[in-house]
């Protein structure tokens, strides 16, 4: 019994690998597959979420290529999707860091300064949207959740950073739009018309609060915003990721 035991085992060994299973290759989407996608009526929102969506996209987008695309009856917000989104992926690396440039979040400090006391932040990741109105796609960043956790009745609190470097340009105020059908607020990022795009990797400036920035010791960094914030949400906004570091001010 103990051979046929030992036989039995040595059988189950050597028959794994038969029935391990490689990893499932990654999805590569091309021209073909949005044109498939479109003979299937799948609605246009659908297939330019799926262009950004996917790890890798390989579209042939010469003159001829669109052309084609077109008289297949591929809609422009399709078409500028793909032309959008091979940019992106043909964008240059960026430069090499300074090495005494403040680390990505979420390892930033924030903390919100109000009336009430002194409240650390943490960052909550985002994820892109996109939407139509008329013939512009509209860019945006949502956020879990239809309101912060962290509260203030003061109309204006201030920010202390910790970064190496000014803040200008490199962490934005911005106000955040609840949505309610979404369960979600959104930051809106920019927006792309016939053939353009318009700041897809910052905050648009109408949504941005102007602050003034003060050094309060080596490395740290006071926002506050010119004028007092509206009841609503906020928060502070990093790129390249788009972590915010939210809160609310409460009427």
């Amino acid at each position: 019994m103990k051979i046929h035991a030992a036989a039995a085992l040595l059988a189950f060994l050597l028959a794994l690998p038969f029935f391990a299973q490689d990893p499932p290759p990654e999805e590569v989407l091309t021209n073909e597959d949005v044109v498939t996608m479109h003979r299937f009526e799948i609605g246009e929102k659908v297939i330019v979420a799926k262009i950004y969506e996917v790890p890798e996209a390989r579209f042939d987008l010469e003159v001829r290529d669109i052309i084609r695309l077109k008289e297949q009856g591929l809609p422009e917000a399709v078409l500028e999707a793909m032309l959008e989104r091979s940019r992106l992926d043909q964008a240059p690396a960026p430069p090499p860091r300074n090495p005494r440039a403040a680390p990505e979040p979420p390892t930033k400090d924030v903390a919100l300064v109000t009336a009430e006391g002194k409240t650390e932040l943490h960052s909550v990741p985002g994820s892109p949207s996109t939407t139509y109105a008329y013939f512009t796609v509209l860019l945006f960043m949502d956020y879990p959740d239809l309101a912060s956790e962290t509260r203030t009745a003061d109309p204006s609190p201030s920010l202390i950073v910790r970064s190496d470097e000014h803040p200008k340009g490199r962490m934005f105020l911005v106000k955040t739009d609840p949505d309610k059908s979404d369960k979600v607020r959104s930051v809106k990022m920019g927006k792309m018309g016939a053939f353009t795009t318009k700041s897809y990797n910052i905050p648009d400036a109408d949504w941005v609060i102007p602050t003034e920035a003060e050094e309060t010791q080596p490395g740290y960094w006071k926002l506050t915003p010119r004028k007092p914030l509206k009841p609503g949400e906020y928060g502070l906004w990093f790129p390249p990721d788009g972590h915010l570091y939210d809160f609310a001010i409460d009427p």
